[in-house]
């Protein structure tokens, strides 16, 4: 009985808006659909954190971006674009670090 609980975890079937059948085998990462078998492939989530975050033991940090970096000024450059320069001053922008936002 557990091994049979254990497979129906590890498969979904489901019904597309075409009314087709498909069955998603996730041990064995496959789609199913008539006679057709596909490999589904997916990237490790911990990899894809942006380049310009800093490393950190939290979930979510602020981090305040130099004037003299390439993310600063073009963050500047699209806010200037979307506002028309229409503010006095910037006093500072900053990134915000949420990995688990982020991998949504």
């Amino acid at each position: 009985m557990y091994s049979q609980f254990f497979l129906f975890l590890f498969k979904v079937d489901f019904i597309n808006d075409k009314q087709e059948k498909y069955q998603v085998v996730i041990s064995k990462m496959e789609e199913h659909h008539e006679t057709n078998i596909r490999r589904i492939r997916r990237k490790v989530v911990d990899s894809l954190l942006p380049d310009t975050w800093e490393s950190s033991d939290q979930n979510c940090k602020r981090v305040s971006l130099q004037q003299s970096s390439k993310e600063y000024q073009d963050v500047l450059q699209k806010f200037n674009t979307t506002m028309n320069n229409q503010y006095t001053q910037i006093i500072k922008i900053e990134r915000i670090q949420n990995e688990r936002w982020y991998q949504q």
